[in-house]
């Protein structure tokens, strides 16, 4: 089957699979899938009237050829079908999390939610520690099936990037060819420029023949348009290349000839992929350095680039530096994050911005340029080692579509926001106790529509007279009609307010709004204003899972006041939410009089759930693990218990809690289904990097891990975690992890790199439960 006939069966996978033409929600996917090939579909939705025959046919059909004619490859269009599946996987995750512990403070420990909308007729939304494996194991398949060798010599070439610049001109090696990064980069500017001079009418004599500031502002969407699809390759060749690493075996092995193909041999290139490789594995970013003389928007030396998900980083600059892999993914950051080189600006106002033109000229061969090199990269710079089985890629693919979460991705945004809402309040110090519990049938409905009953109730953790309301979509009655938002957390009856107000959009390019004051109902300003006008609340969001067309800050004020602010946020997801957002939350949630919540002296046992330690594990709780043997210290106790990673087993990792004691904590986790294990080391990696998860979102914990086997090293984990980097991370987040060496063999290389940091300690069980143990963190 010919890379054509895979790229067209892929897209017609994908439009099936979004419902094209059926009005489910089909514009928020489809749009970024459109966008990052340079389409709109929306031109293209315009084209079928509403009375066409078959309309869902004839558009679905449209759609897919132009999916495919428009993806240079199969692995590239694949590559974006998948990062587009991460973000809902992603609010799977965090959503399993969320209710798990929700749940049992309310009616006991739950293991599967159903979620469904009231008074919708849908398939219920079954979320289970299964159905999480399932999805990460079809999403690790999708990412391992492409491996090839990269042109190194000739990607050099294509960016010759120094200090966050690139300089790379194409065609590669011309003298009279475009500096086409760093001309892509500057659109970021030229654009805003355009748009605010095609609003006048100013009349010039040009250069070149007569052309308005119109036809340069069509220009430079194409050019957007056009460099999209090449960011959209390079981040299929990042992705090709991270799998290829991730696939390599960690004993020292010669990387460069495994990666890359090299004709001018430089002595330095080795040690460059030595570092990348080595930094990657540790950080999961590929990044290059940047400066500010060549960077906006920085104000140190940074390394910026690429996470393993493919979203923009910035992190502190190391000191070594990458290859042209290395350079490709800090030409998407600085893309996605609308940086650009100040030299060039400088240069090109004064050669193209009085002369619209010379400048819709220069956006022209831009275009041009963009849809060039991003054919080159695909077909002349990545060579395949294997070749891929069509079968596999479609039958994969095909039940990677057929997941739920994709048809049902609006209940699933819905409930994120919802849950990321409680979970920065359970933050400011509230507990929270779903009003809405599942029921017998297991199922836990979400209101559809004007609502009078809450969703979730918080309980003040230092006075628990004190409650606030959690609600989705509530019927708030106004003088100028009834509104119902998203998300609200108000003041519980009779003297109801509304503190905090949240909508939700999915919507690509929504426009902000040009002013305070814009309330058109199609801009975020004007769905913000209502709310805020008619409402009141301390605090206004509209957040959009997507980008504004506008940049936005969720850091300054949006025509609100200290008294009733109003805050936008682009891109609000699972990894981006923003500090503000919390903060501003919990200022908003905090009675008067009561300060923040101080830190939770907590407990998290990470407990070892396979056959060999069930006996051990009731041992130590007789003798040991006494139920007041923790009273004095931890108010808060939580449960991660762990199996394997085989196919029988019962489960991977599974988080409960919290609990108000050891107790309660110790009963939850006996009463999880044994697994079998295997092979002599056990998924204690896996549990590590929860507990990380976990301290992210809660703070500091003491960790004590139960087992009586190692971690499997990072070769043989199939999701390449490390457990030795992620206690490295707990300990830097405040930590202490405390390890029961009762049943281990000595050594276990689980602990050698942190044996002797503090925070540490690989002790006895009596003697960490000892009265004389220093105090908790």
């Amino acid at each position: 089957m010919s890379d054509a006939e895979i790229r067209m069966n892929l897209a017609t996978l994908v439009v099936d699979a979004l419902e094209l033409g059926t009005g489910k929600n089909e514009r928020d996917v489809i749009d970024d899938l459109f966008a990052a090939f340079g389409l709109e579909f929306a031109t293209l939705d315009k084209s079928f009237p509403r009375q066409t025959p078959r309309r869902a046919s004839a558009l679905r059909t449209a759609a897919a050829e132009q999916l495919a004619g428009a993806a240079p490859t199969a692995g590239a269009l694949l590559n974006e079908v998948v990062r587009c599946g991460g973000r809902f996987v992603a609010m799977v995750d965090e959503i399993y999390r969320y209710l798990a512990a929700y749940s049992a403070t309310t009616t006991g420990t739950s293991d599967t939610f159903h979620l469904q909308r009231g008074d919708v007729d849908e398939e219920q939304l079954v979320i289970s520690p299964e159905f999480i494996e399932q999805v990460r194991s079809l999403e690790q398949r999708l990412t391992t099936l492409e491996i090839g060798l990269i042109d190194h010599d000739a990607l050099q070439r294509f960016t010759v990037a120094d200090n966050g610049a690139f300089y790379g001109s194409w065609p590669i090696r011309s003298n009279d060819g475009i500096r086409l990064l760093d001309g892509l980069l500057a659109l970021a500017w030229i654009r805003p420029e355009i748009d605010s001079r095609a609003t006048g009418t100013t009349v010039q004599v040009y250069v070149h023949a007569p052309v308005g500031w119109e036809v340069a502002a069509r220009a430079a969407a194409e050019a957007a348009a056009a460099g999209e699809r090449l960011v959209s390759t390079a981040q299929w060749l990042i992705r090709a290349y991270t799998a290829h690493i991730d696939a390599l075996p960690m004993e020292p092995i010669e990387l460069t000839g495994e990666l890359f193909t090299i004709t001018d041999h430089y002595d330095w290139l080795p040690r460059r992929v030595q570092s990348e490789v080595e930094r990657y594995r540790s950080a999961r970013v590929i990044t290059t350095g940047a400066e500010p003389t060549s960077v906006s928007n920085i104000k140190r030396r940074m390394d910026l680039g690429l996470d393993h998900d493919l979203r923009p980083v910035a992190v502190e600059a190391v000191d070594s530096y990458g290859t042209a892999m290395g350079h490709l993914a800090g030409f998407v950051a600085e893309w996605r994050s609308g940086r650009w080189r100040p030299q060039s600006r400088r240069e090109l106002e004064r050669e193209l911005l009085d002369d619209p033109a010379a400048l819709t000229l220069w956006l022209n061969t831009l275009a041009d340029a963009s849809r060039e090199a991003a054919d080159w990269l695909a077909s002349e710079v990545f060579h395949p080692t294997g070749s891929t089985d069509a079968t596999v890629l479609l039958d994969s693919i095909e039940e990677f579509l057929n997941l739920p979460l994709w048809r049902q991705r609006e209940l699933l945004y819905e409930v994120w926001v919802l849950c990321t809402t409680i979970d920065v309040c359970e933050q400011g110090g509230w507990v929270p106790r779903l009003v809405r519990a599942p029921g017998s049938d297991g199922v836990w409905v979400l209101s559809r529509g004007a609502t009078e009953e809450p969703v979730c109730r918080l309980e003040h953790g230092k006075d628990r007279s004190l409650t606030l309301d959690v609600w989705h979509e509530p019927r708030c009655r106004t003088t100028d009609g009834e509104l119902t938002p998203d998300v609200t957390v108000s003041t519980p009856p009779p003297y109801r307010r509304e503190l905090v107000v949240i909508e939700a959009k999915d919507r690509i390019k929504m426009p902000r709004g040009r002013h305070h004051g814009d309330t058109r109902s199609s801009t975020a300003w004007g769905v913000a204003d209502r709310y805020a006008s008619s409402l009141r609340p301390h605090v206004t969001w509209v957040v959009n899972h997507c980008d504004y067309r506008q940049n936005s800050d969720p850091d300054a004020e949006y025509g609100g006041s200290v008294w009733a602010q109003v805050r936008l946020a682009e891109q609000f997801r699972p990894g981006n939410v923003p500090a503000a957002f919390v903060n501003t939350l919990q200022v908003a949630t905090t009675p008067p009089g009561v300060t923040t919540q101080e830190p939770v002296n907590g407990l998290v046992l990470v407990v070892d759930r396979t056959g060999s330690m069930n006996g051990r594990l009731r041992q130590a709780r007789k003798s040991v693990l006494l139920d007041d043997v923790f009273a004095p210290d931890y108010h808060e106790f939580r449960i991660i218990a762990y199996t394997d990673h085989n196919d029988g087993e019962p489960f991977l990792v599974r988080s409960l809690g919290p609990f108000p004691s050891l107790a309660d904590a110790l009963d939850a986790a006996e009463g999880l289904p044994l697994g079998g294990g295997g092979d002599f080391e056990e998924a204690l990696e896996d549990a590590l990097q929860r507990c990380r998860e976990l301290v992210t979102d809660v703070g500091p914990r003491t960790i004590l891990v139960l087992t009586d086997a190692p971690a499997h090293d990072t070769r043989s984990c199939p999701y390449r975690i490390d457990a030795q980097e992620e206690t490295e991370a707990l300990l830097d987040l405040g930590c202490r992890v405390l390890v029961a060496d009762d049943w281990l063999r000595r050594p276990d290389p689980t602990w050698t790199a942190v044996a002797k940091s503090p925070g540490f300690a690989l002790l006895p069980l009596t003697s960490i439960v000892s009265p004389t143990r220093t105090s908790p963190a």
